[in-house]
């Protein structure tokens, strides 16, 4: 009645662990830790993005690495001093950000062309008003402006 998945990729001292998948009523519950960068992370991330489409899973998945956000989460949310300050699809946030912590966030991801142009983005705390609410600035796009 139970179904476990279990995938450990290792590289130096690091163990990367999918945990217990578990079949019943639909429920699923599944636990990943990622650390750095090892041969084995992509194929970690594609295993992901195959049992999310594979079991219709939804998880919440938290990373400091943007690329990776952008390619497996259909929606994001950016946290600023605890708080959520940004919330929208991937694609719009990160097409159109609104806040502008989520903007210098963005603009600290690196490029793999050094030689391509890009506007660094430091964050003016001053600029950060820590009281407005959430309201929508895209379909379904919501940031605290």
């Amino acid at each position: 009645a139970s179904r476990s998945i279990a995938t450990i990729c290792s590289s130096v001292n690091r163990v990367f662990f999918i945990g217990s998948l578990l079949g019943p009523g639909g429920r699923h519950s599944l636990k990943l830790q990622l650390v750095r960068t090892s041969p084995g992370r992509s194929q970690v991330i594609n295993l992901l993005t195959d049992l999310q489409q594979r079991l219709q899973l939804t998880y919440p998945f938290i990373a400091h690495d943007l690329r990776v956000v952008e390619h497996i989460c259909a929606r994001v949310a950016v946290m600023y001093l605890g708080r959520i300050v940004e919330i929208g699809p991937s694609a719009s946030l990160f097409a159109s950000p609104r806040h502008p912590y989520t903007r210098a966030l963005l603009s600290a991801i690196p490029v793999s062309d050094p030689d391509q142009p890009r506007a660094r983005v430091v964050l003016d705390p001053q600029l950060v008003n820590r009281d407005a609410s959430l309201r929508e600035v895209g379909t379904g796009h919501f940031a605290a402006v």
